[in-house]
């Protein structure tokens, strides 16, 4: 056999084998979205029962109102399955008539991306969760964003389908986000689409509410928007953000985002946002005691009264720097009453250098767990 005819074998032979592996890769891959997309879907229909909640709802001021039944503010979600599943379930989102409808897993640790490649049961996969990341302990954002993957073509998993908002008709046609709680339902108004890169300032949070870096950033959301849509998202009122690659493989620069303003929440029960219990307590100095790591724990006590023998609540406080009126830190607590009058204590974590020359204050309310 004459050299030309080895070589042209050689060169044939290192084709097949090439091709052979790049078939399956791509194999494997497509085995990785089935099976992604078969847990994935094994969990919606868990959680999405096909229920829904009673037409009759409360609003921030406990006031009475009834939606029509097929409002996807009465969406049914199981979040006691989701949380008997994993506990770090923050919340369950959805966009009608879209692909849009996930759990949303909470990053437990600063800076860690856990969730990046983990799915709901705590196992590796290649499309992981949406998430939303941890923030130090008495730090909250104005930007509440979540992160998800864009995957290939084919896939509709995670934010894989956002760029599809890049089409003005179709941002329009979907423009309400529902994001739900065990308590409430929250709807979400489309204002800003976004094509950008990893530098981005809306990856500077935390932000701040009536902070001038607020200011700017909602600016920046509206006036780069791709198209302009829905309505001014305002400096004393948070967003949400999603925000997906919009390269082919994971790590790449540039992203693609969603931003939402708050247009509507409703509650489920009569109490509603929770009665207020505690309004506007200034903190004691014999309130605060040394915690760990440089931190101070400042142990705050909570009366009520009038609350139902044998059933349980949940008693949430917030933590405030009264020249600012920022949130410092938020805690909660449980109680089951034995007597409808009591008390409860929450523990509130700050750094201890925060306290100096401050003047903070709590206001607790108290809802059906």
């Amino acid at each position: 056999m004459k050299k030309s005819q080895i070589a042209l074998v050689v060169f044939v032979l290192i084709c097949v084998i090439v091709a052979g592996i790049l078939i399956k890769k791509a194999i494997d891959e497509n085995a990785m979205y089935d099976e992604a997309e078969r847990t994935v879907q094994n969990v919606v229909n868990e959680a999405v029962t096909g229920e829904t909640h009673n037409p009759k709802v409360y609003t921030d001021d406990n006031e009475v109102l009834y939606l029509d039944a097929d409002d996807p503010l009465l969406r049914e979600i199981d979040f006691e399955y989701l949380k008997n599943t994993n506990d770090e379930v923050l919340c369950w989102i959805y966009i009608p008539d879209t692909y849009i409808d996930f759990y949303v897993m909470q990053e437990p640790k600063v800076g860690g991306s856990k969730y990046m490649w983990t799915n709901i049961h705590n196992k590796w996969n290649g499309v992981g969760s949406i998430f939303h990341p941890a923030y130090a302990s008495g730090v909250t954002d104005a930007q509440n964003i979540y992160f998800g993957h864009h995957m290939s073509s084919r896939s509709k998993q995670m934010f894989s389908t956002i760029p599809y908002w890049e089409d003005e008709e179709y941002g329009q046609a979907h423009h309400y986000l529902y994001i739900y709680y065990p308590d409430r339902a929250e709807r979400w108004d489309l204002f800003s689409v976004l094509k950008t890169d990893k530098h981005d300032k809306l990856y500077e949070y935390p932000y701040i509410l009536g902070s001038q870096d607020y200011a700017d950033l909602l600016t920046h959301l509206k006036d780069d928007s791709v198209y302009q849509i829905g309505p001014v998202a305002s400096n004393d009122k948070p967003i949400t953000t999603f925000s997906t690659c919009r390269d082919r493989y994971a790590g790449g620069p540039h992203r693609f985002t969603l931003s939402f303003v708050p247009d509507m929440v409703v509650y489920y029960t009569d109490i509603g946002k929770g009665i207020v219990v505690n309004d506007k307590d200034e903190i004691n100095p014999d309130e605060i005691t040394e915690g760990e790591n440089n931190n101070a724990e400042i142990i705050h006590t909570v009366n009520y009264e009038d609350l139902e023998v044998g059933k349980k609540y949940t008693i949430e406080g917030i933590l405030v720097n009264k020249d600012d009126g920022g949130v410092v830190a938020s805690a909660t607590a449980t109680v089951t009453p034995t007597e409808s009058s009591g008390a409860v204590t929450l523990t509130f974590t700050v750094d201890k250098d925060y306290l100096s020359n401050k003047t903070l204050f709590v206001t607790a309310s108290i809802k059906e767990a």
